[in-house]
């Protein structure tokens, strides 16, 4: 039986999905069923992450790295018999310095601990076709790979812990450099006079596509919808790490260094919650 540790936008997917294969022991999330709106079966939620320790495996989508610790000493602390031992499988993103961390931390208790960032987004989640990085300390992946499978595409496997986490995070560095790329490029279409869905109709058909242009930005720019994605406290927080983690390359690019300005500029308190792209109005928007 499967459990899952917090219940964001990802979070609530995963429980969804594995409630309808009828897999699902419960849930746990660190904020109130008020707060986020829980919408699934009372018998699921739990009280405590201790309610979960009968998993085969408990699942962390949370949104940074002391939530993701804090769990985690839950869990070890709780789980002092043979038949309480659930693997960890961490799909939050951090620095590869503390996923080997966590790595070390769950090695000593004998716990297997897998460092398990996932890239597509809710959207992928939602179709079973999220793409996962993954490492493990332990030989037994055998038992976990049928419970991706249900809703993953491609799972990419690594030697080294801290590797999933390096690659997600300059995966997430493109993401972010493409997206404010394509703000500018709206917002001098805007001055141009060229009404917003025919900017992505022609930007999305050619060799400028992206993801992110057909999905994220076309979602929040186009048709104003806000609701769900990649929130802008989150892009600033892998943003943090990323330039921690770019540091040890020493990338003297100019490009570089604009991007980390950019998303670490101080944005206005409400924005913060809401998907980034949210920003172009306060950094990209041109008078006419």
């Amino acid at each position: 039986m499967i459990s899952v540790v917090g219940a964001g936008v990802m979070g609530k997917e995963l429980i969804k999905i594995f409630s309808e294969e009828k897999i699902l022991l419960g849930y746990y999330d660190l904020k109130s069923k008020t707060e986020n709106n829980i919408f699934f079966d009372d018998a699921f939620l739990k009280q405590s992450v201790q309610e979960l320790k009968n998993s085969s495996f408990i699942i962390l989508c949370l949104p940074n790295q002391d939530s993701v610790e804090k769990t985690v000493d839950l869990i070890l602390n709780n789980c002092n018999e043979k038949n309480e031992r659930p693997g960890i499988v961490d799909m939050s993103t951090s620095s590869p310095d503390f996923a080997n961390k966590i790595f070390e931390k769950c090695s000593l208790k004998g716990i297997n601990y897998y460092e398990c960032p996932m890239i597509g987004g809710v959207r992928a989640l939602r179709e079973r076709k999220l793409n996962v990085l993954i490492h493990s300390n332990q030989q037994n992946y055998s038992k976990l790979e049928p419970i991706l499978k249900l809703f993953c595409g491609k799972i990419y496997e690594f030697r080294n812990s801290g590797e999933p986490n390096s690659l997600k995070l300059v995966h997430n560095f493109i993401t972010i450099s493409n997206s404010l790329i394509a703000m500018q490029g709206l917002a001098i279409s805007d001055v141009l006079g060229f009404d917003r869905e025919t900017f992505f109709d022609v930007i999305e058909n050619g060799t400028a596509s992206s993801y992110v242009i057909k999905n994220t930005l076309k979602r929040t720019l186009l048709h104003d919808d806000f609701k769900e994605g990649y929130k802008l406290n989150l892009v600033k927080k892998d943003m943090k790490e990323i330039n921690s983690l770019f540091k040890k390359c020493n990338p003297n690019f100019a490009i570089y260094k604009e991007i980390v300005k950019i998303i670490m500029s101080d944005f206005d308190e409400e924005f913060l919650s809401v998907d980034y792209p949210i920003i172009y109005s306060q950094l990209f928007k041109l008078n006419n």
